[in-house]
């Protein structure tokens, strides 16, 4: 099984955190909505995918290269609000806490060091993910590369491929900075060719595949379009440029050196910005307060992923009685087998529908909180569960709470 690497582009996700939750302050009145938005992806990303190595990557201050090529790139994008720019540094003391990666270069964009360490990993035997809200990275997709899009918000999210990247957006990798080289992108003032828009631009990239292919029949083109073509030529080929991703920045890094997190640390940093959800999801706290008591079998469980998915299936296959508990703050159903606690979290559910269906058929399940069990397990084709605890205690005592 592939080792996973992911990237994250830090500063697009705190934006996205920032705009996408209501303004969230500590007891001492300080901005915290981006930080709290930006963790629980995080969490959320560790929890579904398993990764085996983070890196974050910022963006600094001052400008890059590609000013040098063009002095109005970005010039028109609006300031940092305060209340966001404030929260940065604290993302970046919560990330070192928490063991994970962060690179940021001056010169660069953040983009360029994704693109740079995404190629790394893949030489590396690495599965990349991306994770941005910023189109321009669908062009470092690749058989080895995915990018994980948070469309709206922190939690919608598509994973695209070379497959759906196509199906869904009409363009192949190789053909992303086409696209922007003859649209634009009013976002980083890029200009284009005026006159020009998406759906013009995809037209022309699915009968002549690239900007060169473009101009290399352009006599075949009339009208407004061909003219704009020809008079801007050269800053199509410059928007190209700026569009594109660098994979060469001067960064190495070392995948195989992975951090360790300083819970006590992170606990601390947590309780000062008011974030008590997240403290119960630091080791050892996972669901103390569930109201399902998952957490109360055993205090030691092991996260089903990629890697132990046979092994926890196996285990399954073995025993005729399965106990269930599903945890709805975590969104993670929590499985004894014998003696061994096992967390699926609702993505692998999902991904793993019939393998589940099939290991669960005939076996004698036991749950607390059946209604709820039922719900998660529903779509695995489980329509009984043998014995509900929770249901058993309110028939012995329906007073109790």
């Amino acid at each position: 099984m592939e080792k996973r690497l992911f990237l994250i582009d830090g500063n697009s996700l705190i934006n996205r955190a920032f705009y996408a939750l209501p303004p969230l302050t500590n007891a001492s009145g300080d901005p915290t909505n981006a930080v709290y938005g930006f963790t629980m992806m995080l969490f959320r990303l560790k929890d579904d995918y398993n990764p085996d190595q983070i890196l974050v990557t910022f963006d600094m201050s001052g400008p890059t290269f590609r000013h040098t090529q063009y002095e109005e790139y970005k010039a028109t994008r609006k300031g940092m609000p305060d209340d966001l720019r404030s929260q940065i540094p604290v993302m970046k003391e919560l990330l070192d806490k928490l063991g994970i990666s962060r690179l940021e270069l001056q010169g660069w964009e953040a983009d360029d060091l994704l693109g740079t360490v995404a190629r790394q990993g893949e030489g590396e035997g690495y599965e990349v993910f991306i994770v941005t809200g910023d189109r321009d990275a669908f062009q470092l997709i690749s058989p080895q590369t995915k990018v994980l899009f948070t469309k709206r918000g922190i939690t919608d999210t598509e994973l695209v491929n070379e497959e759906t990247l196509l199906k869904n957006y009409g363009v192949t990798p190789q053909q992303v900075i086409d696209l922007k080289g003859l649209m634009g992108d009013s976002s980083d003032n890029i200009p284009g060719v005026p006159g020009v828009g998406e759906k013009t631009a995809l037209k022309l990239l699915t009968s002549y595949n690239s900007i060169e292919g473009v101009y290399a029949h352009l006599s075949e083109l009339k009208g407004k379009l061909k003219e704009n073509l020809t008079t801007y030529e050269r800053q199509a080929f410059l928007s190209k440029e700026l569009a594109t991703i660098r994979v060469n920045a001067p960064v190495e890094v070392n995948l195989s050196e992975t951090g360790e997190m300083d819970t006590s640390a992170v606990r601390e940093l947590f309780g000062h910005l008011g974030f008590k959800t997240l403290v119960e999801r630091l080791p050892h706290e996972v669901g103390k307060d569930s109201a399902r008591g998952a957490d109360e079998w055993n205090s030691s469980f092991e996260k089903v992923n990629h890697k132990n998915s046979g092994t926890f299936l196996e285990q399954l296959n073995e025993f005729q009685r399965v106990y269930f508990a599903y945890d709805p703050g975590q969104k993670t159903l929590f499985s004894l087998v014998e003696d061994d606690v096992w967390a699926l979290s609702d993505t692998w559910i999902n991904e793993h529908q019939d393998e589940l269906c099939d290991a669960l058929k005939g076996k004698d399940l036991y749950a607390t909180g059946g209604k709820e069990v039922l719900h998660v397990l529903g779509a695995q084709g489980r329509d009984a569960i043998a014995f509900d605890l929770e249901l058993a205690l309110y028939c012995l005592d329906p007073e109790r709470r």
